[in-house]
């Protein structure tokens, strides 16, 4: 029996979450109820939470949620069987899905006594008992009103790398489960977190190319800078001139404030000589501007074209640009500006080495062992910089580095007014390489453009023109050994 009940404006079966007639459990958690308000959290389950909260309150850590079937006290010495069911794979992306096609197939059910553990491997055949305790309806009421149940709980342990493995837990008095007696929780759905820390560039200005000591420097008033960059959309703001005040500073706030005496050329370096003798020691690449300016590289992101690439609705149900890699990018805002660099002026020839990584452990709290990001944050941290060393790339990322890069000035000059659409196609590009996705990981240019589940445009990996990078749809290949399901089958990108 199939019951429908209205929360919050949206029309949802109850999929036997309550008792029917035969079945004396009275109801299971998780529900429909126990996922908050909004449509799309429901059934949302995480496959780790670095940063922020779960979606309900029965998934308490990574992997693992609470599975609780209550029944009258009477029950007390009943078993309560629980069965691990695998439903469809409701995401259009999923081709030729079938029941029980989770790509992690060991999911455990356990008791909190850590007794009876029971490791399943295939869900239709396996049941798992155990019997009910007693437990106060209301711990505040006194006696002798106290009300009582009885619940068995259990915990569901699954996938630790599979965004979109999908769960129902089946409870019964009956081992044989017949949909009669038995009650079910939601659909629970695993999806990857993460969390993306977004970090902004000055437009124009420089930075200490070399640390300064006042005890060891003979010239006391002079600062070895990089290059001086400008917007090059308002070029009426120049680089530096003799007599500007200027403000030396690091992540912290600012450290001095001086003008400008003299300034001298040097290759891929410049040098300040300040109007007074500096006093502290300025660090390798703390940040000059002129003073008060405060400009910086556009961040902004279209998040529906995020949605639409990684993922929206919780079953992966495309009912408002749903991607189908079941991944969902978490944003904050750092208070960290950065001073301007450029890759290409500095000299620096590639982009994960050079001056720029250690530019980036400075600026971002990144340290990096051999390239490889060294971090307990799990966060992915992401730049919007000015640009590439050759010029032409519009953005860049690699596994392991816990780092995107938007090359700011190269999208405003390829995407005009439509720089926010643009920079979100160029964003989603170079998160997939975070799940080492990459751009000739089973198609290239030279291969026919791979659509997605629609057929209609390129996959985001594949480099697909301007009108399409620029428009509303946003999404991977949805082939069965292509990106959605390489970023899916991904462990988590931290």
């Amino acid at each position: 029996m199939i019951r429908y009940i209205l929360i919050f404006g949206y029309l949802l079966t109850t999929n036997n979450i309550f008792s029917q007639d035969g079945c004396p459990i009275t109801m299971i958690h998780p529900n429909h109820h126990d996922f908050g308000i909004a449509k799309n959290d429901c059934g949302r389950l995480l496959i780790s939470k670095p940063l922020g909260e779960f979606y309900t309150d029965y998934q308490k850590t990574d992997r693992e949620v609470i599975i609780k079937a209550v029944l009258p006290p009477e029950y007390l010495n009943e078993t309560v069987y629980f069965q691990v069911h695998d439903p469809l794979d409701m995401s259009p992306y999923a081709q030729g899905a079938t029941i029980g096609d989770n790509e992690y197939k060991l999911y455990e059910l356990f008791s909190e006594e850590g007794n009876n553990t029971f490791s399943i491997v295939n869900s239709n055949d396996y049941l798992y008992s155990i019997k009910p305790v007693l437990e106060e309806v209301n711990s505040e009421i006194e006696e002798p009103f106290k009300q009582f149940r009885a619940v068995a709980t259990v915990t569901l342990r699954f996938t630790d790398r599979y965004s979109g493995d999908n769960y129902k837990v089946f409870a019964s008095l009956d081992p044989d489960m017949p949909e009669e007696s038995r009650v079910e929780t939601v659909c629970m759905v695993a999806w990857k977190r993460v969390n993306v820390e977004k970090y902004s560039m000055q437009t124009q200005g420089t930075y200490n190319k070399f640390e300064f000591n006042p005890e060891l420097s003979l010239i006391k008033n002079r600062l070895i800078c990089g290059e001086f960059f400008y917007n090059t959309n308002f070029p009426e703001i120049n680089e530096f001139n003799i007599g500007d005040e200027i403000e030396i500073f690091d992540k912290y706030g600012v450290l001095l404030e001086a003008s400008i005496d003299m300034i001298v050329d040097g290759d891929f370096n410049k040098q300040l000589f300040l109007d007074q003798d500096i006093s502290i020691t300025i660090p390798e690449f703390c940040g000059i501007r002129v003073k008060n300016d405060r400009s910086t590289f556009s961040d902004e992101l279209n998040n529906k074209k995020i949605e639409n690439a990684y993922g929206k609705n919780t079953c992966g149900l495309e009912d408002d640009g749903s991607g189908g890699a079941f991944v969902e990018l978490k944003f904050t805002n750092s208070s960290v500006i950065s001073p301007s660099f450029d890759l290409a002026a500095d000299g620096t020839f590639g982009t994960f080495n050079g001056f720029f990584l250690p530019f980036i452990e400075y600026w971002l709290d990144i340290t990096y062992n051999n390239g490889v990001a060294n971090t307990s944050e799990n966060v992915i941290k992401s730049i919007w910089a000015r640009n590439n060393y050759d010029n032409s790339s519009l953005g860049a990322a690699q596994e392991g580095t816990n780092l995107v890069l938007i090359y700011s000035e190269a999208c405003e000059n390829t995407y005009g007014q439509d720089y926010v659409d643009g920079v979100s196609h160029t964003f989603s590009h170079e998160i997939a390489h975070q799940f080492d996705v990459q751009s000739n990981h089973f198609h290239n240019e030279q291969t026919p453009f791979v659509s997605d589940h629609t057929g209609h445009e390129a996959c985001i990996i594949q480099y697909p023109d301007i009108g399409e990078r620029i428009s509303i749809h946003n999404e991977f290949d949805s082939l069965i050994d292509g990106c959605i399901y390489d970023i899916r089958n991904q462990i988590d990108p931290r």
